[in-house]
Parts: C-alpha cells; structure tokens; sequence
C-alpha cells in the first residue's frame, strides 16, 4: 500500500480489532484491492525526461572527474521523489578533492 491514508486506517483496525499476522495480511489485500480501484493521479507535467536526466548525469561526472579520481553520477526520478548517486573512486586524496568540490558548490549557492 502507498496511501499513508489506508495504511494508518489498516493499522487502526489491526489494533482495534487485535487482528493476528494472517488477519492483518487478508485486510492489507483487502485495502490494496481497494486502492487499485481509485483512479490514478496524472503524472505531473514537469518531470523530467530521461534524455535530460541522462545529460545531467553526463555533464556532472565529466565536471567532478579529476586526473586521480573518476566520478559517476547516476540520477532517478519517481513522481515523489529525485535522487543523485556519486561514486568517486580513487584514493583517500583524490576523493576527498571530489567530496569537497561537492560540499563547496553547494554550500556557496
């Protein structure tokens, strides 16, 4: 289940109802055949498409590369929620160059 709304409802009524490990997994299928039925919200129109995501990816990794340290940069989006992973491999030094070049750019916006 993804509504906060029918989990804290579901909860309420395994608690109320002191609803044993199989009760409460019958009424969570119960709830989520539920929320199947309500209609889908529109995916909000200013989500980013993967071309641009990609672009972004690339011109992030090629920007905090250095010679000592190679930098990837992967980033997802969902309807809820975006995420940036970096992985900098290299030495101790080398990465910690990266690291903080990171911490500066953001910092000093």
């Amino acid at each position: 289940m993804e509504d906060p709304h029918l989990i804290v409802e579901a909860y309420k009524e395994i608690m109320e109802n002191n609803l044993s490990v199989r009760g409460a997994e019958e009424l969570a299928r119960k709830l989520k055949a539920r929320e199947n039925i309500v209609p889908k919200q529109q995916k909000p129109e200013h989500r980013l498409q993967s071309d641009e995501l990609e672009k972004f990816q690339e011109e992030l990794s090629n920007k905090l590369t250095t010679a000592d340290a190679n930098v990837k940069v992967k980033i997802s989006q969902s309807r809820v929620e975006g995420k940036m992973h970096i992985v900098a491999k290299g030495n101790v030094p080398s990465t910690l160059v990266v690291l903080k070049r990171i911490r500066d750019a953001v910092i000093n916006t």
